[in-house]
């Protein structure tokens, strides 16, 4: 037995064995556990620490239970909060590094209403377009700035022709700028490059509803110069609703699908009888369309329609409130949304029932599916 250091210490070059000291900050005689060395104050970046914290990580998993343990840490508590969106300072009276919105300075700021020339309202999601509304005496010039949203810098610009009443914005990628000449109903859509702001397209508006504009919205909100509720732009087609029918037997409107290149007609999803349809998003190359009931016989509908195949997919089938069904299914009083196969309803403006000054009034409604899970 007294021989087996002297072996040891011929196969590893006949030196002899170097005893290491344990860390200052661990008492003399101890064993330390795992992750000790990090409550008793080892300095960051020891060999130590880096490989008890690669044992313990969430994505190698430590081994054993004692690896589970370790998982307890806040060092581990901080990884999984940075996978949630934040991060978590394990240090105690330290704030989060990440700053809500209220804390954050303002990256940039418009022009005053009081100048010359001054942002109208925006149009948002993919890109960001600004609707600049110049005045000069009793003539209004307007123009489309596509800005970045870090810097407010226009990255380029698109002069509307003179002799135009109003501009709305239906669309800020792909830029769709639907324009009113000589009056307040929407007479064209023009569809824009996105990357140098050039006209494609010119669309003529006889014939369908685009309903863009603060009638369809009422109240004295900034920014209604995106709402067009019977334009959906998907990321190669424009859709548009066309104007109602008077015929009982006909489809009571229809869906129109165009080129915005070259502007043409190129798909149409028609409604049934007494039965609209209205553009609620799109959907990829798909389009999510909402037909409307006039009837308890009849269900409203939520679809899927492929312009390239002109196939109908149906989501959802239901009726509304019997009280509140029309309200509720008509564009012009509430806004409708489809998200993760459920549709909602939300009515923009609210009134009480005089007979019952205190009850509850109907605000949202939401319609999810009734199929089973297995």
């Amino acid at each position: 037995m007294p021989q087996a250091p002297a072996r040891r210490a011929r196969r590893g070059g006949g030196r002899a064995p170097v005893r290491r000291r344990r860390p200052a900050l661990v008492p003399r005689g101890r064993r330390s556990r795992p992750g000790a060395h990090r409550r008793q104050g080892t300095p960051a970046g020891t060999g130590r620490r880096t490989r008890d914290r690669r044992e313990s990580s969430p994505l190698t998993g430590g081994p054993g239970r004692r690896g589970a343990q370790r998982d307890r840490s806040p060092r581990r508590r901080a990884v999984r909060a940075r996978h949630l969106g934040h991060r978590q300072d394990p240090r105690p009276g330290r704030r989060p590094p990440y700053r809500g919105l209220s804390d954050r300075p303002a990256l940039w700021n418009t022009t005053l209403a009081t100048s010359r020339c001054h942002d109208t309202g925006y149009a948002g999601g993919r890109a960001l377009l600004a609707l600049v509304t110049c005045r000069e005496n009793e003539n209004t010039a307007y123009r489309v700035e596509k800005l970045d949203p870090r810097t407010g810098k226009a990255q380029w610009r698109y002069p509307v022709s003179k002799g135009i009443q109003d501009v709305y914005l239906p669309s800020a990628d792909p830029p769709v700028v639907a324009v009113a000449a000589g009056d307040t109903l929407v007479t064209d859509l023009i569809t824009l490059d996105p990357k140098t702001g050039e006209q494609r397209a010119r669309i003529p508006m006889r014939g369908y509803e685009p309903d863009c504009g603060a009638a369809m919205y009422p109240g004295p909100f900034f920014g209604t110069v995106d709402k067009c509720y019977g334009v959906m732009a998907g990321r190669d087609r424009i859709f548009v609703t066309s104007e109602e029918s008077d015929e009982i037997r006909e489809p009571a409107n229809h869906i129109t699908a165009f080129d915005p290149v070259k502007g043409t007609a190129v798909a149409r999803f028609d409604g049934r009888p007494s039965q609209k349809v209205l553009p609620v998003r799109a959907n990829g190359d798909d389009l999510i369309v909402f037909r409307d009931t006039p009837d308890d016989v009849q269900p409203a509908a939520v679809v899927d329609w492929n312009p390239r195949t002109d196939k109908e997919t149906p989501y959802l089938l239901f009726h509304l409130p019997e009280d509140d069904a029309n309200a509720l299914g008509d564009p012009e009083q509430s806004d409708i949304r489809y998200e993760q196969g459920n549709v909602f309803f939300a009515r923009r403006t609210m009134e009480r029932d005089d007979e019952h000054p205190k009850g509850p009034v109907l605000s949202v409604i939401g319609v999810g599916s009734a199929g089973l899970e297995h």
